[in-house]
């Protein structure tokens, strides 16, 4: 059927002030990227690609599985683009099979981290992807980004005359958009950090606070059936929340959150960071922390003991010990 070849190319030799503007026009164009990657993971392409035999597979294959394609050779081309531009950006791989009759194909395989946007059991990005989109670029809460700065405003209560949480339940369908992106997410990640922390060994009861639907404790009780779980979130919360006193001596906070770096960087880590930061701002006007941000709102709070037990998917897993 012809020859395989990695679609490697050596990049074009660029100067400073090209890279830089090349760098810069990517930037502009980026919304681009989650309107391609939402039309993919609406056609399950993900899945498809990932239950077929290695090196890959076509556009053109791909598209033969979907339903009611009226036109194959256009769907096969609009797709390959599409597919191209999200091999760029790592969450799949990209070959080029010579054909017989002298032509070739782009064959396309799921990368590690495309691989978390495959819908399952364990949790999807694909639902958190869905989700962004939706709220992130309304034209008008774009327009607001700036009362950020002007007012000090948070720009989804300007757009929305209410918060975050009192707009959710008020849209049926955004409260379902909502709630399986968070409880896929925190499969995703509580799963992972099951793996690596131990912190939870040796528990006799765990209250999750903000727990939603109780996806977190679910994964914990089940390892862990001997501790007693209690799952408080809205409208419960501000009334019965646990507070340190409640606490025995021996008792902990376990908190999972993004720690902030304290250099700005353009690693991956860097982006991530800053890009859940700047999320906080526009839609809750709060903010990710650094680490010494952290262990003083654990002293201010009366505990005598902060450590950082480990880090699992760029989030880190805090413990506040009430007796060090």
């Amino acid at each position: 059927m012809g020859s395989l070849e990695n679609q490697n190319n050596k990049p074009n030799i660029v100067n400073e002030d090209d890279e830089a503007w090349i760098n810069s026009y990517t930037i502009v164009t980026s919304s681009v990227l989650p309107m391609v990657l939402n039309a993919i993971i609406e056609l399950n392409v993900f899945e498809i690609i990932d239950q077929a035999p290695a090196p890959g597979v076509s556009a053109a294959f791909i598209v033969s599985k979907l339903p009611q394609t009226s036109n194959n050779r256009r769907g096969s081309s609009a797709l390959d683009r599409m597919l191209r531009l999200l091999a760029t950006h790592s969450l799949l791989t990209c070959s080029v099979r010579k054909l017989e009759n002298g032509g070739y194909e782009r064959l396309y395989g799921v990368t590690k981290a495309g691989k978390f946007f495959i819908k399952s059991e364990h949790g999807s990005l694909a639902s958190f992807s869905i989700l962004t989109r939706k709220q992130a670029l309304a034209d008008d809460l774009r327009c607001c980004m700036k009362y950020a700065v002007l007012e000090g405003a948070i720009p989804f209560n300007k757009v929305y005359n209410m918060s975050v949480y009192e707009y959710v339940p008020k849209d049926p369908k955004m409260n379902e958009v909502f709630d399986n992106a968070m409880s896929d997410q925190s499969s995703i990640i509580m799963n992972q950090i099951l793996n690596v922390y131990k912190g939870f060994e040796g528990l006799t009861s765990l209250v999750d606070v903000g727990g939603g639907n109780g996806t977190a404790l679910h994964f914990i009780i089940s390892k862990y059936p001997s501790i007693r779980g209690i799952n408080f979130d809205l409208p419960r919360l501000s009334n019965n929340a646990p507070s340190y006193q409640a606490l025995p001596d021996t008792g902990k906070v376990i908190v999972v959150e993004m720690i902030y770096p304290e250099m700005v960087g353009t690693s991956p880590l860097s982006k991530f960071a800053s890009q859940l930061d700047n999320i906080m701002l526009v839609q809750y006007g709060a903010k990710e922390r650094l680490e010494e941000e952290y262990k003083a709102l654990a002293m201010a709070s009366g505990f005598s003991g902060f450590q950082v037990a480990c880090h699992v998917y760029g989030q880190c897993i805090m413990e506040f010990h009430k007796r060090y």
